[in-house]
């Protein structure tokens, strides 16, 4: 269990929480207030689709099911037979 704070403690947190507040309110100000470029403008559009996306992928395709355990088997078995290589480099 934690202990409350003692009142320096809370008054410095009160600080940094008041900065931390001013400091986004001016980069945001900053933000407005500038040219947003194009190649930022496309990050924050495909930050924003990122978890449809990634959504979207995990349900699969349409009529995709589980894996087939016999198809699964015959590739690893395919994989086993391939000759092992030696790393180029000796690691």
């Amino acid at each position: 269990m934690r202990t409350a704070p003692t009142r320096c403690q809370a008054a410095v947190r009160c600080a940094l929480v008041a900065v931390t507040a001013l400091v986004c309110g001016a980069l945001l100000a900053a933000a407005i207030g500038s040219p947003i470029p194009t190649t930022t403008t496309n990050g924050t559009t495909a930050a924003c689709e990122l978890p449809r996306a990634v959504a979207r992928l995990r349900r699969g395709a349409p009529g995709e099911g589980p894996l087939d355990p016999s198809a699964v088997k015959r590739l690893r078995r395919q994989l086993d037979a391939l000759p092992e290589t030696h790393h180029p480099l000796g690691l």
